[in-house]
């Protein structure tokens, strides 16, 4: 069983960083790095999205590495090989997402995963949603 670590950096109005570290296992793993509704200014509405606007990882172990994953559609955004990243992307969520964020690893890869956020939907504060991409 992987040993997780999971910590939210830094989460304002228009903005979160969230911090995602794994031990892994040799069996792989899966599971979510962070429900959006429990961001601050979050509206409750079960609807929170936010778009990725910078991911830093390091990844170890299995070749096949990590993957990052849109909740409830279930879809792919990112896939990261071991190595060292810092990738600065604008990756919005597709429809059918839900407000979670997850994450697979089909071997053992150990990984550190840094998430930059901007809220859109389901929060009033942010004026991120008003600049998504369509």
């Amino acid at each position: 069983m992987a040993v997780t670590i999971n910590r939210i950096i830094s989460d304002g109005n228009q903005t979160a960083t969230i911090e995602f570290v794994s031990s892994g296992t040799a069996l792989g793993e899966s599971g979510t790095i962070i429900d959006l509704s429990t961001l601050s200014q979050a509206d409750g509405s079960g609807t929170e999205s936010a778009r990725v606007i910078r991911a830093q990882m390091i990844v170890a172990g299995d070749v096949r590495g990590v993957s990052l994953i849109w909740g409830g559609a279930d879809v792919v955004f990112l896939t990261m090989p071991p190595g060292s990243y810092d990738i600065p992307i604008v990756c919005n969520p597709v429809n059918g997402t839900n407000t979670l964020i997850g994450y697979s690893c089909v071997g053992n890869s150990p990984f550190t995963l840094r998430l930059y956020l901007e809220k859109l939907n389901g929060f009033p504060g942010s004026m991120a949603k008003f600049n998504r991409l369509l």
